[in-house]
């Protein structure tokens, strides 16, 4: 065997084992026969030529409209909790630091326009790791706070926050209420300031509530986990059709209905992270989305549902590469 040979058989490893096992003897005769006499190794053109092929060969799909709809759907849940998952990791990497109790008070009172008396206490809450503060206002102080949402932009930029575009639309179960709101930002912490104004009392009042920015790692790590998981996902259904199509029935039932399970299984939890990922991009004029993060739409049912999903995803694979065929493969003779 040529090192010319030797080189053109490590490129066609881009090709799945069987396409080689198939067509791998013709596909060598070929690129032999066509190279210059003398050459030792596969041109440029050449190598992009067979990892194309082998690519292609690999995202192809047995034909059928069901198999491409089901390649689709297996796709998009698993690109929903690569989402999450790539989210997570992002928000781990990036993770702001928040102010502390004092600062948001501190903060709060900038907002207000009145100092906030020693002993106001602060609400920390957490969300699957997303901190969010404010400060909790008496009835005395409450009356002392400003509610002019422009004068409390111009405090708080005067600090050095970028104050966005203050809003205002109604909220509520009823829309009920009126708010006026601005969301402003300096390293890596959003200040949220709101004036409410229910249509009962007619009694405006204003709150304040400090968390984390999203950084740009959650962005690109929710991007990447969702790319890599539709990928992953749809290459495994290539790989699972092309093999239970030649398998005997009893294999082929049991690979499809593992299959199935894991599609149904995931997909709560996968619709759950699209669904919130769309409500979040969406315009929010009057800020009524709460610190929510991709990975924070699962609870324990979403849990356990993954759990069983991955479960039979993996009986899938098991199955998938223990089946036996009922029309063997022509296998290229050595060469």
């Amino acid at each position: 065997m040529t090192a010319l040979e030797t080189r053109y058989r490590a490129l066609l490893r881009a090709y799945p084992r069987d396409y080689r096992r198939r067509h791998g003897l013709e596909l060598i005769t070929t690129l032999m026969d066509a190279a210059r006499p003398g050459q030792e190794r596969p041109d440029r053109a050449e190598v992009l030529d067979l990892v194309r092929g082998g690519l292609r060969q690999r995202f192809r799909l047995p034909a059928g409209r069901a198999m491409l709809a089901v390649a689709v759907v297996a796709a998009l849940l698993a690109g929903g909790i690569g989402a999450a998952g790539g989210a997570w990791a992002g928000w781990q990497a990036g993770r702001p630091t928040t102010p502390d109790d004092a600062e948001v008070l501190r903060l709060a009172g900038r907002a207000f326009g009145t100092a906030l008396p020693a002993g106001t206490s602060v609400s920390n809450g957490d969300y699957r790791g997303v901190r969010e503060s404010y400060p909790i206002v008496d009835e005395a102080t409450r009356a002392l706070i400003s509610v002019d949402a422009r004068a409390a932009a111009t405090r708080v930029a005067a600090e050095g926050w970028d104050v966005g575009p203050i809003r205002t639309g109604r909220y509520g179960p009823g829309r009920d209420t009126h708010r006026t709101a601005f969301v402003a930002e300096r390293d890596g912490v959003l200040l949220h300031y709101a004036v409410d104004r229910p249509d009962e009392s007619g009694i405006p009042y204003a709150g304040v509530s400090i968390r984390p920015a999203w950084p740009w790692t959650v962005h690109a790590g929710g991007a990447a986990g969702a790319l890599l998981a539709a990928v992953a996902v749809w290459l495994f259904a290539a790989w699972t059709g092309y093999r239970l199509r030649r398998a005997d029935p009893a294999w082929r039932v049991a690979g499809t209905l593992c299959a199935t399970t894991t599609l149904v299984a995931t997909a709560l939890p996968a619709a759950t992270v699209w669904v919130d990922g769309v409500r979040f991009a969406l315009p929010d004029p009057v800020l009524l989305h709460e610190p929510r993060p991709l990975w924070g739409t699962f609870d324990p049912f979403d849990g356990f549902q993954l759990v069983i999903a991955a479960a039979f995803l993996l009986v899938t694979a098991v199955i998938t590469a223990a089946a036996r065929r009922d029309r063997p493969l022509a296998v290229t003779p050595p060469a």
